[in-house]
């Protein structure tokens, strides 16, 4: 079987690389720049589904990639991944249904 290449090292890049890997493909990673010199050797993102659609499937897999990211930060030495908290500011009087399926 052939290598699959992933472009890019930041934290999409190496999710879906451990992903393939563990189902047993041959995956290669590949990154512009050296892991000091990225953006994600730094940066923080956000995770929740912003208008994607179709609704129920980006609801579902936004809530199981959060899962995900929750379980790397359980080993934040090893991963680099680290949850903290956040405020969400919005008018709606209903909070986001996603809100209630990762938890506080």
């Amino acid at each position: 079987m052939d290598d699959v290449i992933v472009l890019g090292g930041g934290v999409i890049g190496l999710t879906t690389a451990v992903l393939l890997a563990e189902r047993g493909m041959p995956v290669r990673v590949w990154g512009r720049d050296p892991e000091p010199e990225t953006t994600s050797s730094v940066a923080g993102g956000l995770c929740w589904p912003y208008r994607i659609e179709p609704e129920r499937q980006a609801l579902d897999w936004s809530v199981r990639a959060f899962r995900n990211f929750a379980w790397l930060a359980e080993q934040p030495d090893l991963t680099g991944v680290r949850l903290v908290p956040g405020f969400m500011r919005d008018d709606g009087d209903v909070p986001p249904e996603w809100a209630a399926l990762v938890g506080p």
